[in-house]
């Protein structure tokens, strides 16, 4: 037991693509109450942490208020965590967020098996407005579930402008996909933090053991397409915004920080929720970006080209 206690705890955070796992988590580092947590993510674009949380930081690492630090997940996890516990011995806490078409609980298991961290608990973010389209899905359906099955914390976002009725048919059907995980509704990834920190809360079961060999952080299959695309010169973040948000282009998820007239904006969007936020930060070192990630059987990257006029698209891979 004692043994135990002393490795170093990893709480994975995951959800379909738009959720709010990364509202959940800057609330987590707003409240951390003294605890010095680390988060893990497969890149910084990945995680907007709010500009007011961070207070400095290197091509590898983001320095957080608090004493947290934020990183990213190299090729290898385990030599990541590794990494992180040498050179931050002060953390005491790692919040990694899954890729949200990654399933936590195959992240969960591979963390279990890592040397001198533990997994604490999957604490999986559904997005209320959404669930019932994603699990009648015939492309996503399979992954959503897959997550919620893997949660012993259900963390439900989007859910107040549905009514009561609604919400509480949200509940149900959670349950009867993952009938053991409590779930608690958060309005903008607001939840008391200790039902993350503290897992035993959530009766969260023993880690796994085991003499097994870790195992990469792998996605579920080839069936996302991520597209990277870069403009020309400044954009009108609204007009960007509006033509993403077309369903016809088969557009799951997009974020970018982009150029405008007025400075940068923050474009992000899923399903019919879009938003351009103004961006205090620094654009990437690369220059703006946007990441657009669709299902590779209904993504159209030449559509999506045709509808973003002075972009051009840098990169594409199958997630």
């Amino acid at each position: 037991m004692a043994e135990q206690t002393t490795r170093l705890p990893v709480t994975v955070i995951g959800g379909y693509l738009g959720a709010g796992k990364t509202t959940l988590v800057n609330h987590l580092l707003r409240h951390a109450a003294g605890r010095r947590l680390a988060v893990l993510v497969n890149d910084f674009g990945d995680l907007s942490i709010d500009a007011d949380l961070i207070e400095g930081g290197d091509d590898e690492v983001m320095q957080l208020a608090g004493g947290c630090v934020c990183c990213t997940i190299g090729s290898d996890l385990m030599a990541t965590l590794g990494e992180l516990r040498t050179r931050f011995a002060h953390i005491e806490h790692v919040l990694l967020e899954a890729s949200g078409v990654a399933l936590p609980g195959t992240v969960a298991a591979s963390v279990a098996l890592i040397p001198g961290v533990r997994r604490s608990s999957v604490v999986v973010v559904v997005a209320a407005d959404r669930l019932r389209a994603l699990l009648a899905d015939r492309y996503l359906a399979d992954t959503v579930q897959r997550q919620i099955v893997a949660a012993d914390l259900l963390v439900v976002t989007h859910a107040e402008a549905l009514g009561e009725a609604m919400a509480e048919s949200v509940s149900a059907r959670l349950h009867g996909i993952n009938p053991t995980a409590p779930v608690v509704f958060a309005e903008h990834g607001r939840i008391p933090v200790e039902l993350v920190l503290e897992p035993a809360l959530t009766g969260a079961p023993a880690p796994a053991t085991g003499g097994l060999a870790p195992r990469p952080l792998r996605l579920p299959s080839a069936r996302f397409t991520s597209l990277t695309l870069a403009p020309a010169q400044t954009v009108d973040a609204q007009a960007v915004c509006a033509a993403l948000a077309d369903p016809a282009l088969g557009i799951e998820r997009a974020k970018g920080l982009l150029a405008t007239v007025d400075g940068a904006s923050l474009i992000h969007g899923t399903g019919s929720r879009w938003s351009c936020e103004p961006w205090p930060g620094a654009l990437p070192a690369q220059g703006p970006r946007l990441v657009v990630i669709g299902v590779s059987e209904r993504l159209d990257p030449e559509a999506v080209l045709a509808r973003l006029p002075g972009f051009r698209q840098v990169g594409s891979h199958t997630l």
